[in-house]
């Protein structure tokens, strides 16, 4: 039986979030789909803060971070869950963290992910620096290959129990013509991420978004008002 079977029907989970909120052009993620972010880690690591909050108060299900770059933050969810006036030990203990620190880690914990979602009702799945590890400790072609499954993996449990996923890196996929591959095979979508004259910029498939004025501080009212806004 599929894991979906068991678990998700996912009632009381929206269709979508949004990733980027750009108005009436904002990047929004479905459930069973995954997206890839590129770009500085500070950026990325701050957008996936204020996604993963996001993501907690419109679902009742726990987020798995697969944390290939140490870019969790307790610190940042608890200020997003104290502003925003949630219960921040109980929005805390809805984020399993399984941090990898090898390339063989990184794709040993995405083959047995599955298994951590046999006992927990999961709503969104991050994998922050995915490309890092698999192109720095090990060999080109065998860093390909280990990306090549764990990226597999992790997508086939995105679409079999429904999930929001999101992957961060702060190697561009389009450095490599096997990156681009493996991101065109099993990402939905891949955004790019910049600051340009103090405002965040975002481009996927040709849509450039000029979204916010960004801050160098931990989250600014931007990034926190979008909380709760999806249908």
């Amino acid at each position: 039986m599929h894991v979906h079977r068991i678990l998700h029907e996912n009632g009381g989970m929206p269709a979508s979030i949004t990733v980027i909120d750009g108005g009436s052009n904002s990047y929004t993620i479905s459930r069973g789909e995954t997206v890839f972010i590129g770009g500085p880690g500070h950026i990325t690591s701050k957008l996936l803060h204020s996604i993963v909050f996001r993501s907690l108060t419109v679902s009742d299900g726990i987020v798995l971070w697969i944390d290939g770059g140490n870019a969790f933050d307790p610190y940042r969810m608890s200020e997003l869950a104290e502003r925003c006036g949630y219960d921040t030990a109980a929005l805390l203990s809805r984020i399993r963290i399984a941090r990898a620190f090898t390339a063989h880690q990184m794709e040993a914990i995405a083959h047995s992910a599955p298994k951590e979602a046999l006992s927990h009702r999961i709503s969104a799945i991050i994998v922050s620096s995915v490309a890092e590890l698999f192109t720095g400790d090990v060999g080109w072609r065998e860093g390909m290959d280990l990306m090549q499954s764990a990226v597999k993996n992790i997508g086939r449990m995105t679409r079999e129990l429904g999930t929001w996923t999101l992957m961060t890196s702060g190697v561009s996929v389009s450095s490599s013509t096997e990156m681009e591959r493996i991101a065109d095979e099993n990402y939905t979508r891949v955004i790019n991420v910049g600051v340009e004259d103090d405002y965040l910029c975002a481009e996927s498939d040709g849509l450039v978004l000029t979204v916010n004025k960004w801050s160098g501080q931990m989250h600014q009212r931007s990034l926190l008002e979008f909380a709760g806004r999806d249908e």
